[in-house]
């Protein structure tokens, strides 16, 4: 082979290797799922394939676009490295990262994108708006406290909840208009629901403080602050709603004995309930979360983020790994 073939045939091998690099960069660009290995967080495709580490952080969540990760710095404190610094953000290809608070974000980050991929619940009953890099927050009071995770936004985003733990009256939930930012000064509700197509679903207990709570249910509404109808009912397993499926057909709810979760995928409209056979770690504040047509959930398992199928077959997504966000 002539110096000159030899170099045509090296240049062409070289173009080829970087055309496939960028179709597998393209590829883990539309990742969707994420998770946190080993301080440094990791986006994959849904099936766990490609794992790609893109930020050193904690408590990632990924846009439901698949475009962004929103994920919470690590501060030194006390000698030691903790999971409650600034939060951020950065694209799933990675790049440069955006601090989007100036001090520690919340502890709570899960579940705080839009459906639309465009806001982001932040600390102090903030939202962020990716597009236009502001900041809005819901009118806050002297003495109240917000639960920076307690953000629920409407199915087609125009729309906010945010969960505020006050004082006396002041507690409840607020409501806020997106597009134009317009809060409104009262709560709308006591208690923070998550908000589906057609019905939202709360969660209840009843009991006293010396005795504590002797059930704890799943109820539905049609409205804020409508009657509800009861669905499910425990007097031995903390429920709590976790999200609707895209089509609003299916809510996902966690039963939680002590350290271990159960999946309970219910059907309101057959009032069918589902138990999902594998039980499920505890690894807040990543709950396990429903795949849009409801048919399946990843979580926590024996220290390895896993899907479950509602047929009870489970797959290992990745090892040694926790908090995973997936946008399917």
């Amino acid at each position: 082979m002539s110096s000159l073939a030899r170099v045509r045939s090296i240049t062409e091998t070289a173009v080829a290797l970087s055309t496939l690099a960028v179709l597998l960069w393209a590829q883990v660009a539309r990742a969707t799922l994420v998770f946190e290995r080993g301080g440094k967080i990791v986006v994959a495709r849904d099936d766990g394939s490609a794992a790609h580490p893109i930020a050193i952080g904690c408590r990632p969540a990924i846009s439901p676009n698949g475009k962004w990760v929103a994920f919470t710095t690590y501060i030194r404190s006390d000698h030691r490295y903790n999971c409650n610094g600034r939060m951020a953000l950065i694209a799933t290809r990675g790049g440069h990262t955006r601090r989007i608070t100036a001090s520690g974000a919340g502890s709570e980050l899960r579940g705080s994108w839009s459906p639309d991929s465009r806001y982001l619940g932040t600390s102090l009953g903030t939202v962020w708006d990716t597009r236009t890099a502001r900041a809005y927050r819901i009118p806050d009071y002297e003495g109240v406290a917000w639960d920076s995770g307690a953000v629920q936004f409407s199915p087609d985003s125009s729309r906010v909840l945010v969960q505020n733990y006050g004082l006396l009256d002041e507690s409840g939930v607020y409501e806020a208009r997106l597009r134009p930012w317009a809060p409104r000064a009262k709560p709308v509700a006591e208690s923070l629901p998550i908000w589906g197509r057609s019905a939202f679903a709360f969660e209840s207990q009843d009991g006293d403080k010396y005795e504590g709570p002797t059930y704890f249910a799943i109820s539905l509404s049609s409205t804020l602050s409508g009657p509800r109808k009861e669905i499910l009912r425990s007097t031995t397993d903390v429920l709590r709603p976790i999200e609707w499926s895209a089509d609003g057909s299916c809510l996902l709810v966690t039963a939680r004995n002590g350290s271990q979760v159960h999946a309970l995928i219910i059907r309101p409209k057959t009032e069918t309930v589902t138990t999902l056979p594998v039980t499920f770690q505890e690894d807040e504040p990543a709950s396990p979360q429903l795949s849009q047509d409801g048919t399946e959930v990843i979580g926590m398992r024996e220290g390895n983020v896993i899907r479950e199928s509602v047929d009870g077959t489970v797959t290992v997504l990745a090892r040694r790994a926790h908090q995973p966000d997936w946008t399917d």
